[in-house]
């Protein structure tokens, strides 16, 4: 099933859990966010090389009305989402979440993303997170750490 991402989580590691189960999708929007001189150089790079396992797709009806703010690849994408009928949209920032939770789209963020990498052996995720709080990646202190806990936990057994 495809998944209209907004951020392009899965291009912060290599072997991506979607590699073997799920096809991306990015729409247009996107892609121009990910793709501008302010975004990071490693996902600039990683842009002009997308694995075949992710798709870029221009929404195929007129973007819906919304109720909150979102740039152009958040409407994008929650239009995607519904439109593929996809089983889960990624979205870090706050409005997006909360305009596709008003929408009934499942979510999941970077953080949760890499976790459940993790858990499936993938990715370490110390290490996810390290390089990732190198990029322009933001979230609150008790977030991460939220999910270090989880991670340290995880290490236990």
């Amino acid at each position: 099933m495809p998944i209209p991402v907004p951020f392009a989580t899965s291009c912060l590691f290599k072997k991506s859990i979607f590699y073997r189960f799920f096809t991306i999708v990015l729409p247009p929007g996107v892609v121009g966010e990910l793709t501008q001189n302010s975004s990071p150089k490693a996902v600039r790079l990683w842009m002009e090389h997308l694995p075949g396992w992710v798709t870029v797709k221009q929404p195929g009806l007129p973007l819906p009305a919304f109720s909150s703010v979102l740039d152009l690849g958040e409407r994008e994408a929650i239009a995607l989402a519904e439109e593929l009928g996809a089983d889960v949209l990624l979205a870090d920032d706050g409005a997006a979440r909360q305009e596709a939770a008003r929408r009934n789209i499942p979510v999941q963020g970077t953080l949760g993303i890499l976790d459940l990498a993790a858990e499936h052996g993938l990715v370490d995720f110390s290490d996810a997170v390290r390089r990732l709080m190198q990029t322009n990646f933001r979230a609150g202190g008790k977030l991460i750490q939220y999910f270090m806990d989880r991670d340290a936990q995880r290490k236990k057994c």
